[in-house]
């Protein structure tokens, strides 16, 4: 995927998995796929455990992230993104960019049938949305904009999201 860049970036690659940091964690950046069909904002985060491509997951206040389930959320107010390549760091911390506004692709529950433009929610499998919300959390501001099709789907986010913000 070829980015082109809203705010200047230069040597930014939103594919990179990396063991090393290259920059601030909680940096900010705005960009688009090849196609421009995937304009998304994107933040450089931390991680130090398995995380799937497109998986939903939870960024903390030090920017490390993990993969978000139903029980993360509840917790407490968080912040979410969605990875959109796989950043393993079960071994070593890993870094790289997550989306948490705009478009891209996003985990749902496999062989399940979420529907696009409804609101959708954790489940207890972790990094995966539905669109049932049974003993689950809304994310604010995330819709699918096609119905999912092979547990995965598109995705657009009106803002930032979060879940549990009580506001």
């Amino acid at each position: 995927m070829a980015e082109h860049f809203v705010t200047p970036a230069l040597g930014i690659d939103l594919d990179l998995a990396d063991t090393e940091q290259k920059f601030a964690l909680g940096t900010i950046v705005c960009g688009t796929d090849s196609s421009g069909s995937y304009a998304a904002e994107y933040m450089y985060v931390k991680s130090d455990a398995a995380v799937a491509q497109y998986a939903v997951v939870k960024i903390d206040d030090d920017y490390t992230i993990e993969e978000l389930t139903t029980t993360i959320s509840g917790v407490e107010p968080t912040a979410v993104g969605v990875a959109q390549v796989a950043l393993d760091g079960s071994s070593t911390a890993v870094y790289g960019w997550v989306v948490i506004s705009g478009s891209g692709t996003v985990q749902a529950i496999s062989g399940g049938s979420a529907a696009a433009n409804v609101k959708v929610f954790t489940t207890t499998t972790a990094g995966h949305i539905d669109d049932v919300s049974t003993n689950s959390d809304c994310i604010q501001g995330l819709k699918l904009v096609g119905a999912e099709s092979g547990g995965s789907a598109a995705f657009f986010a009106a803002g930032r999201m979060r879940t549990n913000s009580q506001d």
